[in-house]
């Protein structure tokens, strides 16, 4: 695939809009020993459109060696479950302070020091949220499957079953609390920002709240489900899903119930924490607008220049008056051309460049992704198999996604380097889900067996093998996605 150094393999993860905040914040994670995250090797990448991330397959394989056994044991579990809940406790009580804050109020210090929590706690929360990839669960994953077979169980639904919440996510409870708002009648512009203030993901990428007001407004108008009966069949399949965990845990051997038990409960806990951490930082960007807007008011640079192609720090620098106006926008008009974000182990620090060195820092590391194939592999997330028409949807703000879902006809086949919460009206059509990233605790994972369609995550290069247009067949028996000529 990819070669540095001719001894160390790059791998191509996922794609993401160009975040300056997002991606640097990715990367310094791996900074911070603390965490349950381990130093790793890492490249983002901007080309001028999209930012492709990659990390090195060695320490990836070396997370499943090394870092997912210790999930094996159950205290082990148990700490990182506490401490973890203390974090994104004070992750959302820090953010609804700042969305709630009147920043035309406060000092140049109090902004800054609101934009460094901010930057710690994104960082903090894509710690974690890395710490629910494939990677850190696949030694659960193995010792469950060995404890089925030897109970004589094979179904990969069975397994699919065993490791699928009994609990609602953020996206089941969203889509509830929408349809209970716009059955009540009358839907002011207070309900629909209040909905939105309560689940922020719907609107990663936008920051108008007129524009957001408007796009609920139409979304109200065309929904025709109703309250009762949907919660009502939501209940009934969580019960089902109950059922058959008890069902599936009788059949295994005394001696291992209490371990597969654990093991079921580990995944499913993972699943739900995965959601409820891209809940956070993908709602975070919106709940800051306030403080962004401050930000744009007192550097005197437009939102999408300075949000986009400014980390914290250079936006603190600018605030403070150590950077620039002219210097920041040079900065800016280097890094829309291209910026590349490493950071490497040895160096312990988080390598910066624009431009031109950019690219040629991109060129020495990173080799093209082999594209002239039929066929690729990942994880099954979902049983089942599907042929249909693939449709490639990219991660961006809720117009976007709305004008794909147009765009995207019932039964083709979604084709995403990882599912966003607010891709939901796409992935209601699809017919299958095919991702680049993730893993069984996946977002798509979950959403796809919420849906019942076939799902394949962590196929790595799928958005790049695979065209709009291409008629594929998803195997999700066998982890197989290949064209159909």
């Amino acid at each position: 695939m990819k070669k540095v150094n001719k001894d160390q393999e790059w791998v191509y993860m996922w794609d993401f809009p160009p975040i300056m905040t997002y991606n640097y914040g990715l990367t310094e994670i791996f900074m911070r020993d603390e965490d349950p995250f381990p130093t790793l090797r890492s490249l983002q990448y901007f080309d001028g459109k999209t930012v492709t991330s990659y990390m090195v397959m060695e320490d990836l394989e070396r997370l499943k060696r090394e870092q997912s056994i210790k999930f094996l044991d159950k205290n082990y579990f148990n700490k990182y479950l506490e401490e973890y809940k203390q974090k994104i406790t004070h992750w959302w009580q820090d953010i609804r302070r700042i969305e709630k804050r009147n920043y035309a109020d406060c000092s140049n210090d109090d902004l800054v020091n609101d934009l460094k929590t901010f930057e710690h706690n994104i960082a903090d929360a894509l710690a974690y949220f890395g710490s629910t990839r494939p990677e850190f669960t696949f030694a659960g994953e193995e010792r469950l499957s060995s404890i089925l077979l030897e109970a004589g169980i094979t179904a990969m639904d069975d397994f699919v079953t065993l490791i699928t919440p009994v609990d609602f996510d953020d996206v089941q409870k969203e889509h509830h609390s929408w349809l209970k708002l716009i059955m009540n009648g009358m839907l002011t512009d207070e309900d629909i920002l209040s909905h939105i203030s309560k689940y922020p993901w719907l609107v990663f990428g936008e920051y108008e709240d007129n524009k957001i007001v408007k796009l609920f407004r139409d979304k109200a108008t065309s929904t025709v489900e109703k309250y009762n009966e949907i919660v009502k069949k939501s209940e009934e399949d969580k019960e089902v899903i109950s059922r058959r965990h008890s069902e599936i845990i009788l059949k295994v051997r005394d001696v291992l119930k209490e371990e597969a038990v654990y093991l079921s409960s580990f995944l499913q806990r993972q699943s739900i924490e995965r959601m409820n951490i891209k809940s956070y930082w993908t709602g975070s960007f919106y709940l800051a607008r306030h403080m962004w807007k401050e930000v744009e008011k007192r550097i005197g640079i437009p939102f999408n220049n300075f949000f986009t192609f400014l980390s914290i720090p250079e936006m603190i620098d600018c605030i403070k008056g150590n950077l620039t106006k002219s210097d920041a926008e040079n900065i800016i008009k280097e890094r829309q051309k291209a910026f590349c974000v490493l950071f490497l182990p040895t160096v312990k620090k988080i390598e910066l460049t624009s431009g031109e060195q950019a690219s040629e820092v991109y060129k020495k590391y990173i080799k093209s992704v082999e594209t002239n194939v039929t066929e690729i592999k990942g994880q099954v997330a979902s049983p089942g198999k599907h042929t249909g028409i693939v449709k490639i949807v990219k991660i961006e703000d809720p117009e976007s996604i709305r004008k794909s879902a147009e765009l995207f006809n019932v039964g083709d086949v979604m084709v995403t380097g990882m599912t966003q919460p607010n891709m939901m009206i796409i992935a209601n059509k699809a017919g299958a889900i095919v991702t680049d990233e993730g893993g069984i605790t996946s977002h798509a994972a979950i959403i796809s067996r919420e849906l019942k369609i076939p799902c394949v995550v962590g196929c790595r290069t799928a958005t790049k093998v695979f065209k709009d247009g291409d008629r594929v067949e998803v195997d999700a028996e066998k982890g197989v996605v290949r064209i159909i000529k």
